[in-house]
Protein backbone atom coordinates (compact mmCIF):
# COMPACT_ATOMS: atom_id res chain seq x y z
CA UNK A 1 0.00 0.00 0.00
CA UNK A 2 3.16 2.33 0.77
CA UNK A 3 4.50 1.94 -2.72
CA UNK A 4 0.84 2.02 -4.71
CA UNK A 5 0.90 5.47 -2.36
CA UNK A 6 4.46 6.70 -3.70
CA UNK A 7 3.39 5.87 -7.48
CA UNK A 8 -0.37 7.80 -6.97
CA UNK A 9 1.48 10.71 -5.21
CA UNK A 10 4.04 10.87 -8.51
CA UNK A 11 1.01 11.11 -10.56
CA UNK A 12 -0.40 14.04 -9.04
CA UNK A 13 2.92 15.52 -8.25
CA UNK A 14 2.57 15.97 -5.00
CA UNK A 15 5.17 15.21 -1.57
CA UNK A 16 5.02 12.46 0.23
CA UNK A 17 4.91 12.06 4.12
CA UNK A 18 5.48 8.90 5.74
CA UNK A 19 4.55 8.11 9.17
CA UNK A 20 6.84 5.28 10.89
CA UNK A 21 4.95 4.41 14.03
CA UNK A 22 5.81 0.68 14.09
CA UNK A 23 9.44 -0.98 14.75
CA UNK A 24 8.77 -3.23 12.29
CA UNK A 25 12.48 -5.59 13.09
CA UNK A 26 10.43 -6.52 16.42
CA UNK A 27 7.90 -7.78 15.06
CA UNK A 28 9.11 -10.17 12.14
CA UNK A 29 8.54 -12.68 14.37
CA UNK A 30 4.29 -13.28 13.19
CA UNK A 31 6.08 -13.97 9.80
CA UNK A 32 7.46 -18.29 9.68
CA UNK A 33 8.17 -17.38 13.52
CA UNK A 34 11.22 -15.17 12.16
CA UNK A 35 12.54 -17.28 9.97
CA UNK A 36 11.33 -15.70 6.70
CA UNK A 37 12.40 -12.03 7.31
CA UNK A 38 15.76 -10.87 9.05
CA UNK A 39 16.43 -7.76 10.72
CA UNK A 40 18.70 -6.86 8.59
CA UNK A 41 15.92 -6.97 5.44
CA UNK A 42 14.07 -4.95 7.44
CA UNK A 43 15.94 -2.11 7.80
CA UNK A 44 17.38 -2.24 3.97
CA UNK A 45 13.79 -2.25 3.17
CA UNK A 46 12.59 1.12 5.43
CA UNK A 47 15.84 2.41 4.05
CA UNK A 48 14.57 2.39 0.26
CA UNK A 49 10.86 3.28 0.87
CA UNK A 50 11.57 6.50 3.15
CA UNK A 51 14.18 7.14 0.29
CA UNK A 52 10.98 7.20 -1.94
CA UNK A 53 9.15 9.95 0.37
CA UNK A 54 10.21 13.70 1.40
CA UNK A 55 9.50 13.74 5.12
CA UNK A 56 9.51 11.01 7.47
CA UNK A 57 7.35 11.93 10.96
CA UNK A 58 8.81 9.89 13.88
CA UNK A 59 6.45 9.61 17.20
CA UNK A 60 9.70 9.49 19.90
CA UNK A 61 12.94 11.07 19.65
CA UNK A 62 14.31 7.31 20.16
CA UNK A 63 12.23 6.13 16.85
CA UNK A 64 14.23 8.87 15.29
CA UNK A 65 17.51 7.85 16.03
CA UNK A 66 16.64 4.66 15.23
CA UNK A 67 15.69 5.79 11.79
CA UNK A 68 19.05 7.57 11.86
CA UNK A 69 20.96 4.23 12.63
CA UNK A 70 19.05 2.61 9.30
CA UNK A 71 20.93 5.02 7.55
CA UNK A 72 17.84 7.36 6.42
CA UNK A 73 19.10 10.73 4.98
CA UNK A 74 15.28 12.13 4.08
CA UNK A 75 14.15 14.77 7.11
CA UNK A 76 12.71 13.90 10.05
CA UNK A 77 10.41 15.88 12.30
CA UNK A 78 9.73 14.57 15.49
CA UNK A 79 5.61 14.62 16.10
CA UNK A 80 4.29 13.01 19.30
CA UNK A 81 0.86 11.25 19.67
CA UNK A 82 -1.11 13.12 21.65
CA UNK A 83 -3.91 12.36 23.72
CA UNK A 84 -6.85 14.29 24.92
CA UNK A 85 -6.87 14.95 28.70
CA UNK A 86 -9.93 13.00 30.71
CA UNK A 87 -12.11 14.33 33.28
CA UNK A 88 -12.41 12.79 36.55
CA UNK A 89 -15.31 9.98 36.67
CA UNK A 90 -18.06 10.02 39.25
CA UNK A 91 -16.43 7.94 42.23
CA UNK A 92 -19.53 5.63 42.49
CA UNK A 93 -18.82 4.58 38.66
CA UNK A 94 -15.30 3.87 39.60
CA UNK A 95 -16.75 2.20 43.23
CA UNK A 96 -18.99 0.19 40.72
CA UNK A 97 -16.18 -1.16 38.45
CA UNK A 98 -14.08 -2.36 40.92
CA UNK A 99 -16.96 -4.32 42.79
CA UNK A 100 -17.91 -6.16 39.48
CA UNK A 101 -13.91 -6.83 38.91
CA UNK A 102 -14.26 -8.05 43.05
CA UNK A 103 -12.11 -5.38 44.49
CA UNK A 104 -12.30 -3.82 47.42
CA UNK A 105 -11.12 -0.66 48.84
CA UNK A 106 -8.10 -2.43 50.37
CA UNK A 107 -7.20 -4.47 47.23
CA UNK A 108 -4.45 -2.90 44.77
CA UNK A 109 -5.32 -2.85 41.22
CA UNK A 110 -3.02 -3.88 38.74
CA UNK A 111 -3.91 -2.63 35.36
CA UNK A 112 -2.84 -3.02 31.70
CA UNK A 113 -3.90 -2.06 28.55
CA UNK A 114 -2.36 -4.35 25.62
CA UNK A 115 -2.82 -5.97 22.62
CA UNK A 116 -2.36 -9.47 23.93
CA UNK A 117 0.82 -10.48 21.72
CA UNK A 118 3.98 -11.95 22.48
CA UNK A 119 6.43 -8.58 22.37
CA UNK A 120 4.34 -7.09 24.51
CA UNK A 121 5.91 -9.27 27.64
CA UNK A 122 2.82 -10.02 29.61
CA UNK A 123 4.12 -13.61 30.31
CA UNK A 124 6.89 -11.84 32.48
CA UNK A 125 4.29 -9.69 34.31
CA UNK A 126 2.23 -12.93 34.95
CA UNK A 127 5.29 -14.69 36.27
CA UNK A 128 6.23 -12.25 38.50
CA UNK A 129 2.70 -12.09 40.33
CA UNK A 130 3.70 -14.67 42.75
CA UNK A 131 6.53 -12.13 44.14
CA UNK A 132 4.05 -9.14 43.74
CA UNK A 133 1.86 -11.48 45.95
CA UNK A 134 4.04 -12.23 48.76
CA UNK A 135 4.49 -8.62 49.85
CA UNK A 136 1.17 -7.43 48.88
CA UNK A 137 -1.32 -9.96 49.28
CA UNK A 138 -3.97 -8.21 48.17
CA UNK A 139 -2.64 -7.52 44.77
CA UNK A 140 -4.96 -8.36 41.63
CA UNK A 141 -4.06 -8.02 37.91
CA UNK A 142 -6.36 -7.03 35.52
CA UNK A 143 -5.71 -7.36 31.79
CA UNK A 144 -7.38 -5.45 29.22
CA UNK A 145 -7.28 -6.33 25.41
CA UNK A 146 -7.05 -9.40 23.50
CA UNK A 147 -4.81 -11.12 20.92
CA UNK A 148 -3.23 -14.39 19.78
CA UNK A 149 -1.01 -14.86 23.22
CA UNK A 150 -4.53 -14.76 25.62
CA UNK A 151 -5.08 -18.74 25.65
CA UNK A 152 -0.93 -19.11 26.06
CA UNK A 153 -1.19 -16.68 28.83
CA UNK A 154 -4.35 -18.18 30.67
CA UNK A 155 -2.44 -21.30 30.47
CA UNK A 156 0.15 -19.90 32.39
CA UNK A 157 -2.36 -18.02 35.14
CA UNK A 158 -4.09 -21.16 35.64
CA UNK A 159 -0.69 -23.09 36.24
CA UNK A 160 0.62 -20.53 38.67
CA UNK A 161 -2.05 -20.97 40.63
CA UNK A 162 -3.22 -17.16 39.71
CA UNK A 163 -7.03 -17.79 38.39
CA UNK A 164 -8.27 -15.13 40.86
CA UNK A 165 -5.57 -12.63 41.21
CA UNK A 166 -5.21 -12.39 37.31
CA UNK A 167 -8.49 -11.26 34.93
CA UNK A 168 -8.66 -11.23 31.33
CA UNK A 169 -10.91 -8.69 30.78
CA UNK A 170 -10.71 -9.11 26.91
CA UNK A 171 -11.58 -6.12 24.53
CA UNK A 172 -13.79 -3.59 26.01
CA UNK A 173 -15.15 -0.44 24.45
CA UNK A 174 -12.82 2.17 23.83
CA UNK A 175 -15.22 4.55 25.65
CA UNK A 176 -14.80 2.36 29.07
CA UNK A 177 -10.96 1.96 29.09
CA UNK A 178 -10.75 5.78 31.00
CA UNK A 179 -12.39 3.78 34.23
CA UNK A 180 -10.24 1.15 34.22
CA UNK A 181 -7.50 4.10 34.55
CA UNK A 182 -9.08 5.69 36.99
CA UNK A 183 -10.23 2.69 39.10
CA UNK A 184 -6.75 1.18 38.85
CA UNK A 185 -3.47 2.00 41.43
CA UNK A 186 -0.77 0.97 38.85
CA UNK A 187 -0.01 0.81 35.37
CA UNK A 188 2.02 -2.12 34.34
CA UNK A 189 3.36 -2.06 31.04
CA UNK A 190 6.58 -4.00 30.35
CA UNK A 191 6.40 -4.08 26.39
CA UNK A 192 9.86 -4.06 24.83
CA UNK A 193 8.14 -2.54 21.05
CA UNK A 194 6.88 0.83 22.07
CA UNK A 195 7.43 3.66 19.71
CA UNK A 196 5.35 5.97 21.56
CA UNK A 197 3.48 4.55 24.01
CA UNK A 198 -0.36 5.71 23.83
CA UNK A 199 -1.45 3.46 27.08
CA UNK A 200 1.62 5.31 28.85
CA UNK A 201 0.10 8.66 27.72
CA UNK A 202 -3.57 7.44 29.12
CA UNK A 203 -2.38 6.06 32.29
CA UNK A 204 0.02 9.50 33.29
CA UNK A 205 -3.44 11.77 31.89
CA UNK A 206 -5.48 9.60 34.03
CA UNK A 207 -3.24 10.18 37.44
CA UNK A 208 -1.53 6.82 36.99
CA UNK A 209 2.12 6.15 38.47
CA UNK A 210 3.62 3.21 36.08
CA UNK A 211 6.00 0.36 36.53
CA UNK A 212 7.51 -0.13 32.78
CA UNK A 213 10.28 -1.48 31.14
CA UNK A 214 13.39 1.29 31.12
CA UNK A 215 14.07 2.55 27.88
CA UNK A 216 15.04 6.19 25.61
CA UNK A 217 11.69 7.21 25.34
CA UNK A 218 9.70 6.68 28.83
CA UNK A 219 13.03 8.39 30.18
CA UNK A 220 12.13 11.14 27.82
CA UNK A 221 8.17 11.09 28.62
CA UNK A 222 9.14 11.28 32.24
CA UNK A 223 10.23 15.00 31.53
CA UNK A 224 7.31 15.79 30.03
CA UNK A 225 4.73 14.20 32.03
CA UNK A 226 3.07 17.41 34.55
CA UNK A 227 -0.08 15.57 34.48
CA UNK A 228 1.01 12.36 36.03
CA UNK A 229 4.31 10.73 37.32
CA UNK A 230 6.27 7.66 36.79
CA UNK A 231 7.77 5.59 39.69
CA UNK A 232 10.95 6.88 41.07
CA UNK A 233 12.76 5.15 38.82
CA UNK A 234 11.59 3.13 35.60
CA UNK A 235 13.05 -0.38 36.15
CA UNK A 236 15.57 -2.09 34.57
CA UNK A 237 14.05 -5.69 35.02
Amino acid sequence: MGIMGVMAARKLQIPVVHTYHTWYENYIHYILNGHLVSKAAVRAYTRFFCSLVQQVISPSEMIKEVLTSYRITQPITVIPTGVALPDPLEESRIQNLRERLGLGDDHLMLLSVNRIAQEKNLDTLIQWMPEVLHSVPKARLVLVGDGPEKESLEKLTHSLGLDEEVQFMGMIPHEEVQAYYQAADLYCNLSVTETQGITFIEALANGLPLIAMKNDYLLSLEKRAPFGRLLEHTSDF
